[in-house]
């Protein structure tokens, strides 16, 4: 019997499958990690060209009041004879765009931060799962 092997001196066919089980979870969280960086650029080129529209929004709503206030009061009676009102009417206008994209931007950071962790967790866990079915055979 000095050619029967051992447990111990038998060939573990696992080993192939968690090197290559590993080198599938580094290139999984690589991508997940990619997938969300490009994501993260996208949201900050959003929110840079969002803020610029803000900026030129208020110099709008300036722009306007100068005009309106350089004009005879009696010509704009739509108005109750205040440039102060047209510019109030208009930056209600533009304060109500700036929170609905507030809010859009809240719940986007929110959403991405919540779907990678989720992502993460149960990728993690799908190779758990087969790390301990690997384990079986040993």
């Amino acid at each position: 019997m000095a050619t029967a092997k051992t447990k111990a001196e038998a060939y573990d066919f696992t080993t192939p499958f968690k090197e290559f089980t590993d080198l599938v979870r580094e290139n999984y969280f690589n991508g997940i990690d990619f997938t969300f960086s490009l994501l993260d650029q996208n949201q900050k080129a959003f929110n840079a060209q969002v803020d610029q529209v803000f900026d030129l929004e208020k110099e709008y709503v300036e722009s306007v009041s100068q005009f309106y206030k350089d004009l005879p009061k009696d010509l704009f009676p739509f108005v109750n004879g205040s440039e102060k009102t047209v510019k109030d009417q208009i930056a209600s206008i533009v304060n109500i765009r700036k929170n609905q994209v507030e809010s859009y931007r809240a719940i986007t950071d929110k959403f991405s931060k919540d779907t990678k962790t989720v992502v993460t967790e149960k990728v993690e866990k799908a190779f758990s799962v087969f790390d301990d079915y690997l384990k079986m055979f040993k």
